[in-house]
């Protein structure tokens, strides 16, 4: 199928007439259009690069290609596993070839690629490239040897354009590319193509008043959350982005980090702790209206023993501090509504008798269903009931399987047994053994629990929540500044203890800070212990094994189980449950066809799937229905997302009209001639009767092969150095033959002490190099700091990460350590040391390490040398300041030993030789 829609034909020509860079609006078929291009690339028998593209998008254009042709054209993709010699074979047969930035560059460094032969290169997922990418490193080095062939990019987030100085303009540039081409949701093309007369049912689902509650309180801790993190930090609290409205989109946990990265390392415990929180109240957000009620519960009590009390019998140092949005009234409020939707107590708190459906006498279950089961249920019974009616005036096969769309696979296999229980029964029935089934298997843990320490409750807890909790707690005491925090008659934050639940603590903790009842305290003691062993159990219960029993007896025959659990399904009854996928969704709706859809959780992207699959099938009548709470952080979610990606275009839109456009050069963009590149590398500042010989070659700098997956080598080609990619055992960098580098980031230096990596590794620099040299890279984002203040204790640890490096240092005196405050500093670094030293060998390089016995041998000959040194500075009269020059002109210790003490005098000083001369003589 070729491009149908005028506005996707317009976009082709356009793009095809100049190179630019394409922002097309979600869901509008940028891959439909990426395919188009790799189909005429392939009429063309041409030479065409794919990059940045991941293995799922590979895999669809794949298909788009496999629809778009009627010849066999394949697109080849180069991995790790492709030899390089079969790479150099896939260039120069030509074709489409995906490869990724890191294995393409090296084959353009090591000139494996035919430059002068590519027609050109298409760069998806451009809002990724930065001036010192990857990508940018091949479309410069790309543009260096060929001027002519084409560059067309391709992106769906202009709200990744908003960030930094110019980002539109620096983008183009990274790209080598002086058009963009916008084409929002908005723009009057796509309007003419996608605006149709068809309707659209929406279904806007009140919530329950106990959900009202609980999503007014969890937006009311947020807003708290926000503005206690605004007053402990003045650098975050002019920001207009730490706002409850941007705390409902995914990428806020990123704008946070975003802020306070830079002041990370000053950044207090307790503000790292409510950063975490704010995490956890987002998810109980999404929990509210994708979880039952009985799931939902269950995670909030989890949440309260894992942020319990601590218990008093715990050192200081090792405790535990209560969240403070806990303390707030709203919290109250979210438990207490949170627990009336799952049951309510009739006798007073304690232990009860248990009944034969497993839950206790003195509860009684309310079990609230979620609103949309109800609305679900309904429209699918209006869609059977119109299908039925048409049946006799529909042709035979024309009623294609009603899907279902949600956010993720949990909610997807919720309602997949809901409408399982459902067969055969009402719909209040079919929530009802739901629910009661959950129900069961909640008051089973509980019950489970009664034996178990608390400590092991809580180990049980962290590691069944670790996906959830892992990133959001800390050992971390809050500041006694009450703030937002600390209520009216209770102590501040700050004097509370706690530890993750235990059964003593609950009794010591001071009865004004306790915002739940005594009972409360005691039914949540060791919530979350031995869960694993409780899941074990619960598969074994007769009552959990709903959908099997739904589909047939487990007491018949196989044959008769299979005939009754397998079969043809009836087309027109089939109800397809499938979760958001991405640009994948618009092949499921071409291969599924359905005529209609539930929207169930709104995703703007999705629409317009529809929107275009609609333009695409004019004669299909399409019925969607589109389900959104009302009032409800869904629907803000949802606006949120459109009004998000409208101010984007539009701020596009203005910077398109105001940026500077780099002139060309040769007709391109971004080449830089021979003559640039030697005013680049050649000093000027070097003058006088002491001037250089001028030379048109760069420096050189030997670099590892696992290198490529950092900026730092395009920043180094960038400023005028000759990057040669190698496999190095010995080192990352090798900056001349005396030179050696072995560069670590942060994390990467935790984690090579950790291993011991970082010791033999500076063992191999030291024993084959004569300027060995570790380089620590800070993120330049982040803070220039080793370790945060909070972290730093008043004794000495053996086991931090300072005491190590002086260990280090110790261990190995040659070793250089240098400090980089960012990968541009490095790269400056680099060129400083280069000075005065001479280039590399990068073969030679290469070898440093490679022969076992010549390691061996220098391994030898290394401690032999670290033993005479040390033997040397032992001999009195010899010291720091002459043992060196001993070394320099005495072969060994018997040659000096024999020398006079004239000879001594002139080679050490009349004091020193005098000393050294008498001991040799002395007898013992």
């Amino acid at each position: 199928m070729a491009l149908q829609l005028p506005f996707q034909r317009q976009i082709f020509t356009e793009l095809l007439e100049e190179d630019g860079l394409l922002v097309l609006a979600k869901g509008l078929g940028l891959q439909r259009l990426l395919a188009a291009f790799l189909q005429l690339a392939a009429e063309r028998h041409t030479l065409v690069v794919l990059l940045n593209a991941p293995a799922d998008e590979e895999e669809r254009l794949r298909l788009e290609l496999a629809e778009l042709t009627s010849a066999q054209v394949t697109l080849n993709v180069l991995k790790n596993d492709v030899k390089a010699e079969d790479r150099v074979e896939a260039y120069r047969r030509g074709g489409l070839i995906s490869v990724t930035s890191r294995i393409f560059v090296v084959d353009l460094l090591k000139k494996r690629v035919p430059v002068p032969l590519i027609t050109g290169i298409l760069v998806a997922n451009a809002q990724k490239v930065t001036p010192y990418s990857l990508e940018a490193f091949v479309l410069r080095l790309y543009r260096q040897e060929n001027a002519e062939g084409f560059i067309k990019a391709f992106t769906e987030s202009p709200e990744t354009f908003g960030v930094g100085f110019a980002p539109l303009e620096t983008t183009l540039k990274a790209l080598q590319l002086r058009k963009v081409h916008l084409w929002p949701r908005f723009h009057v093309a796509v309007k003419e193509s996608l605006d149709t007369s068809e309707e659209v049912v929406e279904l806007r689902q009140p919530m329950t008043d106990r959900m009202m509650h609980i999503q007014g309180a969890i937006i009311d801790c947020i807003d708290a959350c926000l503005s206690e993190l605004r007053r402990a930090h003045t650098s975050v609290s002019a920001n207009d982005q730490l706002t409850v409205e941007n705390a409902l989109l995914r990428s806020f946990d990123f704008i946070v980090r975003q802020q306070l990265d830079p002041v990370w390392h000053q950044v207090s415990a307790r503000t790292k702790h409510l950063v975490g929180d704010l995490q956890i109240l987002r998810q109980l957000l999404t929990y509210l209206i994708s979880y039952d009620c009985v799931t939902f519960n269950m995670f909030l009590e989890t949440l309260i023993t894992s942020s319990g009390p601590a218990s008093s019998g715990k050192p200081m140092q090792s405790q535990l501090y209560e969240s403070p949005w806990m303390l707030l009234d709203s919290a109250n409020v979210l438990f207490s509504s949170a627990r009336d939707r799952v049951y309510k107590r009739n006798g007073p708190p304690g232990a009860a008798a248990v009944g034969s459906d497993g839950i206790p006498v003195n509860m009684e279950p309310v079990l609230e269903e979620q609103p949309k089961w109800k609305l679900l249920r309904e429209t699918l019974v209006e869609i059977e009931n119109a299908a039925s009616s048409q049946k006799g005036s529909v042709t035979i096969g024309a009623q294609w399987p009603v899907l279902v769309m949600v956010q993720d696979e949990r909610t997807a296999a919720q309602l997949r047994v809901f409408l399982t229980e459902y067969q055969g029964t009402t719909r209040e029935d079919a929530a009802k053994r739901m629910l009661t089934a959950e129900l069961t298997k909640y008051f089973a843990w509980k019950t489970l629990l009664s034996s178990v320490s608390s400590n092991a409750a809580a180990a049980a807890a962290d590691r069944v929540f670790a996906g959830s909790l892992a990133n959001c707690r800390t050992d971390a005491q809050p500041s006694s500044r009450g703030g937002a925090f600390t209520g009216r008659g209770r102590q501040p934050a700050s004097k509370r203890r706690r530890t993750r639940g235990a059964s003593a603590a609950a009794s010591s903790v001071d009865s004004r800070t306790a915002r739940l009842d005594s009972a409360e305290e005691k039914h949540r003691d060791g919530i979350a212990s031995h869960l694993s062993s409780w899941l074990i159990r619960c598969r074994n219960m007769p009552n959990l094994n709903i959908v099997a029993e739904s589909l047939g007896s487990n007491t018949a025959a196989p044959e008769e189980r299979a005939d009754n659990e397998f079969g043809l399904l009836d087309e027109d009854s089939t109800v397809m449950i499938r979760a958001y996928a991405g640009s994948s969704d618009a092949r499921l709706l071409e291969d599924l066809r359905p005529l209609h859809i539930i929207i169930y959780e709104p995703d703007p992207t999705f629409v317009r799937q529809i929107e275009l699959y609609r333009a695409l099938h004019p004669r299909s009548k399409i019925q969607v229905y589109f389900m959104m709470y009302e009032n409800s952080v869904e629907e803000q979610r949802y606006l949120s997302v459109i009004r998000r990606e409208k101010a984007s275009f539009e701020r596009l839109i203005h910077e398109k009209s105001v940026m500077a456009i780099p002139l060309p050069i040769k007709g391109r963009p971004g080449v830089e001639s021979e003559e640039d590149l030697f005013i680049k590398v050649y000093n000027s500042r070097l003058g006088g009767a002491g001037r250089a010989v001028p030379t048109p070659d760069a420096p050189k700098v030997v670099v590892d092969m696992r290198e490529f997956r950092s900026t730092l080598p395009s920043i180094l080609h960038e400023k005028g150095l000759d990057v040669v990619p190698r496999t190095l055992i010995v080192g990352d960098y090798v900056l001349s033959p005396e030179i050696c580098i072995e560069r670590k980031s942060i994390s990467d230096l935790i984690s090579s002490f950790n291993s011991g990596r970082l010791y033999t590794q500076s063992e191999a620099m030291c024993s084959r190099y004569e300027i060995p040299v570790l380089l620590i890279e800070f993120d330049q984002q982040k803070a220039f700091s080793l370790q945060a203040v909070s972290d730093i204790g008043t004794e000495i640890s053996m086991g931090g990460i300072t005491s190590k490096l002086a260990l280090l240092a110790l261990a190995f005196p040659r070793l250089r350590i240098i400090w980089s405050s960012s990968v541009y500093a490095t790269a400056d670094i680099f060129h400083d040391l280069k000075k005065k030293h001479a280039e590399p060998d990068a073969d030679q390089a290469a070898m440093v390490g490679a022969n076992d016995e010549e390691d061996a041998q220098l391994s030898l000959n290394q401690a032999s040398q670290v033993g005479m040194s040390e033997l040397l500075r032992s001999l009195p009269g010899v010291n720091a300041a002459n043992y060196r020059s001993i070394a320099r002109r005495v072969h060994n210790i018997q040659d000096l030993g024999k020398m006079s003490q004239q000879e001594l005098s002139q080679l050490m000083g009349e004091a020193s030789a005098r000393q050294l001369y008498a001991f040799f003589r002395d007898k013992p």
